[in-house]
């Protein structure tokens, strides 16, 4: 067993998307952070440690992907909050007394998709992710625990974006929630039973149109490829458990696109429930032989 405290320098080191292997069991609430590692994972340590590849230079360097991944969870909270509490509550008193423009009548699920189980998911999922702050070698174990979760409900989001994202840019569309955000930005007003603070999200900078906060969970998935391949690279040893995660992040994005694709094939339906396998290119084809015998029964 090998005891890395952060605070002590030292010079050792340390699918299915529906489940993971539990490579090793982490505990992240643990002031010290502390692996179990095999006889094969101890011949790579000694091998870093001889190549003078310390660890706290390199939990610094984990330190900034790790912490762009808790804060932009936190920072898409708060993007799914400007809907949440906002936009879509909004839009459901406006459909309701008939004040909606006549297109968007009955179209909730089009233009929210399952909006309010994101935000759902998100709250819950940033305190696991801040449960690994120290541990960043460790957060796959966050993304394993609810990798199933996670694909069902953006697999849900995407394919209802895909098949129904082109009403986001109506023109009717955009004014509707422009006049929504006017309504509740420029002044001291506040969406009913809402905590919404717009000075909060013009220090931060953020973009609070419509169409800017119902991409954010696409933008997440990426994100979260992203940050996964930074905390690859600058970890000390091999982390299998995050490379796998990392591959699953990718196919949920491959796999929601190919189910739209299947789905624009004429006279069938699809939803996001199907078994699905995958979508790409592929040849068809026969061995000579099969021509030669067909040529003798002509």
């Amino acid at each position: 067993m090998i005891i890395i405290k952060e605070d002590e320098p030292t010079t050792s080191q340390p699918s299915q998307l529906s489940h993971f292997p539990m490579k090793h069991k982490s505990e992240p609430n643990s002031p010290n952070f502390i692996r179990k590692c095999s006889s094969h994972d101890e011949e790579k340590l000694l091998l870093l440690k001889d190549q003078r590849y310390t660890w706290p230079l390199t939990f610094r360097d984990l330190r900034k992907p790790m912490n762009l991944l808790i804060q932009g969870e936190k920072d898409g909270i708060d993007y799914l909050r400007v809907i949440i509490d906002m936009y879509l509550p909004e839009y459901r008193k406006a459909n309701k007394d008939g004040t909606v423009p006549p297109s968007l009548i009955g179209k909730e699920k089009e233009i929210f998709g399952n909006i309010e189980e994101l935000y759902q998911f998100h709250q819950h999922f940033v305190k696991e992710l801040e449960l690994y702050k120290n541990n960043p070698t460790d957060v796959g174990c966050a993304f394993v625990n609810n990798i199933q979760r996670l694909r069902d409900i953006y697999c849900e989001y995407t394919i209802n974006k895909e098949q129904n994202g082109a009403i986001h840019h109506e023109d009717v569309t955009v004014k509707f929630f422009q006049q929504i955000l006017y309504k509740f930005s420029g002044n001291n007003n506040k969406p009913f039973n809402s905590h919404l603070d717009f000075d909060y999200y013009k220090e931060k900078n953020f973009n609070v149109n419509f169409d800017s906060v119902i991409m954010w969970p696409v933008q997440r998935l990426f994100k979260y490829s992203m940050l996964l391949k930074e905390l690859i690279e600058f970890a000390p040893y091999e982390i299998t458990e995050i490379k796998e995660v990392k591959e699953d992040i990718d196919g949920i994005t491959s796999y929601a696109n190919g189910i739209v694709k299947l789905a624009d094939i004429e006279d069938f339906t699809v939803t996001s429930d199907d078994i699905f396998c995958m979508a790409d290119e592929f040849i068809v084809t026969e061995p000579k032989r099969v021509f030669k015998s067909e040529k003798k029964y002509q």
